[in-house]
């Protein structure tokens, strides 16, 4: 996995190209680019941009690196940027190592997996895909309220959360539902339709207000 985030650039033109944000080779292959014009470049989320150049580019990395920076002065403008350029579908988004979100940020419709595991926080608004396998959630502390998760998810893991807003709604279908660091569970909650797999849930955590259905996916920690 390269850094993130990763993208190839074009030292004569200042062309960009990305379509997955942490490997070079991947973007290489589905935009099928010329590794003879085409260089390596990251946008890193301290701010830092490394634009490699071959020995024959007449531009130097710190001129490709200043073309960047004036388009994107920021990295969660590039973040923007770069997820906007996926597409609508994605197998898989690593952000792992992203501790905050920016606004606007909107996800592809469909994801097979979504990796946020180190965000403690979301930005009120943010959208995310409307179908998505696992979701890994697993730093956030707290949830904004109003926030709308996927209405497809095969794994959501909120076990770093000790309490829900009011009237959190979560996915019509879920695979696995972690929520085993809660303490109690709060009036309107709209738990999944369906859930294939499991709930976790803290021992002594009221269940009174589940839905008999899920009942029985229960699991307690």
């Amino acid at each position: 996995m390269c850094k993130l985030i990763s993208f190839w650039h074009n030292p004569k033109t200042g062309d960009l190209e990305i379509s997955d944000l942490t490997s070079h080779e991947n973007t290489r292959s589905d935009r099928d680019l010329n590794e003879k014009i085409w260089r390596e470049g990251h946008y890193l989320p301290d701010g830092t941009i490394e634009c490699r150049v071959a020995p024959e580019d007449r531009e130097t990395a710190a001129e490709c690196a200043e073309r960047v920076r004036n388009q994107w002065p920021t990295f969660a403008k590039f973040l923007v940027y770069a997820i906007g350029k996926i597409g609508n579908t994605c197998d898989s988004l690593d952000l792992r190592g992203l501790t905050s979100l920016p606004e606007g940020v909107t996800f592809p419709k469909k994801c097979g997996s979504l990796d946020l595991r180190g965000l403690t926080s979301l930005p009120e608004g943010v959208t995310f895909p409307e179908q998505c396998g696992p979701l890994y959630l697993i730093g956030l502390t707290s949830l904004p309220e109003g926030v709308k998760f996927p209405k497809q998810c095969g794994y959501l893991d909120l076990r770093g959360l000790t309490s829900l807003p009011k009237g959190v709604t979560f996915p019509k279908q879920c695979g696995y539902l972690d929520l085993s660091g809660l303490t109690s569970l709060p009036e309107g909650v709209t738990f999944p339709e369906t859930c294939s797999d499991y709930l976790d849930l803290k021992k002594g955590v009221d269940i009174s207000a589940i839905p008999a259905h899920l009942v029985k996916k229960v699991r307690f920690f």
